[in-house]
């Protein structure tokens, strides 16, 4: 083998080490969630005081990054605007499969009173990703869903 393609294979194996680096830091603390055939970053909220907060007060989301909202028992759990500074879409999951999406959803302008959104039926988690997403993702209803590490 010549000397260059050592240097080559070097370079590539240093190349592909800092990039596996690079995402194991910029999705510290966050799981990989499949929704249908699409994989999305998200942080994980499954306590009061974690759900309560969620989003509120955050400049954006990168892209396909979500937060994901997890509770011990299924409900008709609302959400809310509240201090949002970006539209979302809301992906609400049952038994590991989507089965609401409530998508484009605005947020508040300074003088306008948070909007609340509650699913139809019970969920036992909600994802929330950027407005778009879910279009531009194919996210439809019975889409399988799994939360990986």
């Amino acid at each position: 083998m010549s000397m260059v393609r050592k240097i080559v294979k070097i370079l590539l194996a240093v190349g592909l080490l800092g990039l596996m680096g690079w995402v194991a830091v910029r999705h510290k603390g966050m799981k990989r969630l499949r929704v249908g055939k699409e994989e999305v970053w998200v942080e994980v909220r499954d306590t009061d005081e974690g759900r309560r907060l969620g989003l509120s007060g955050r400049e954006d989301l990168k892209e396909n990054e979500g937060m994901l909202f997890v509770f011990e028992k299924a409900g008709r759990h609302s959400f809310w605007m509240k201090e949002m500074r970006f539209d979302l879409d809301l992906v609400f999951i049952k038994d590991n499969q989507v089965v609401e999406l409530v998508v484009e959803v605005k947020a508040p302008g300074p003088d306008e009173i948070p909007r609340s959104i509650r699913p139809t039926q019970e969920v036992e988690m909600v994802l929330e990703v950027n407005s778009g997403w879910v279009d531009d993702n194919s996210i439809k209803l019975d889409d399988v869903v799994s939360l990986t590490k």
